[in-house]
C-alpha cells in the first residue's frame, strides 16, 4: 500500500491495519491528498476520543462509514 501524506502513522498487521487519528486533531482543514471518506473517518475517531483507527478484514462492514475496495 502506497500513502501518500507524510503525517500519516499506519501500522499493518495480520488482518488489517491501523491509521492514527492525530493527524484530525491538529490539522486545521481536510488534506487534499487525503480522500474525504477517510478524513470523515479520522475526524469521526478523533472527536470521539480514539487515537487509532481500526481498519478490519473480519469486520463486518457498516452502513454508517464508506466501504473501501481492495484495489
Amino acid at each position: 500500500m502506497h500513502v501518500a501524506h507524510d503525517d500519516l502513522v499506519i501500522e499493518p498487521h495480520l488482518y488489517g491495519f491501523f491509521v492514527h487519528c492525530g493527524i484530525a486533531a491538529w490539522q486545521a482543514a481536510d488534506p487534499p491528498d487525503i480522500s474525504p471518506q477517510l478524513w470523515a473517518l479520522l475526524s469521526a475517531a478523533d472527536a470521539s476520543g480514539a487515537s487509532w483507527l481500526l481498519f478490519d478484514r473480519d469486520e463486518p462492514p457498516s452502513s454508517c462509514w464508506p466501504i473501501f475496495d481492495a484495489d
